[in-house]
């Protein structure tokens, strides 16, 4: 909540600002910090990686309310990374397939996409 909290601060106090990104690349910040552990918390477990992405997925939620709530005109831009991963053969791998799957998640679930079941899982 101090977040969101924040996010009002900033629209207030910048009332000419019309552009916002809450949260720049939650998919990004998720894997560093909590897949890869070379960021910020430097944990490396899926359970770490989706709360991760849950609690940045819903900062930026929550943010962009806060926003609009002092500027109702603002655009919100969301980035994210366009990574993509190819196969070194001609047979899939499951492991590369997931990979290409999970850079989605961030935004699935922050304009309200179902998530597929093997995201689920």
């Amino acid at each position: 909540m101090h977040f969101a909290d924040y996010c009002g601060a900033v629209a207030r106090r910048y009332p000419w600002a019309r552009y916002y990104t809450p949260v720049n690349e939650i998919y990004v910040t998720a894997k560093l910090s909590a897949k890869d552990g070379v960021w910020n918390e430097q944990l490396q477990t899926d359970r770490a990686f989706v709360t991760a992405i849950k609690h940045t997925v819903a900062a930026s939620i929550l943010g962009t309310q806060q926003i609009a709530r002092h500027r109702p005109d603002c655009i919100i831009v969301q980035s994210e990374s366009a990574e993509f991963t190819h196969e070194l053969r001609a047979t899939r791998t499951p492991e590369i397939q997931l990979g290409n799957k999970l850079r989605f998640l961030s935004l699935d679930l922050l304009y309200g996409h179902h998530p597929d079941a093997e995201m689920l899982n």
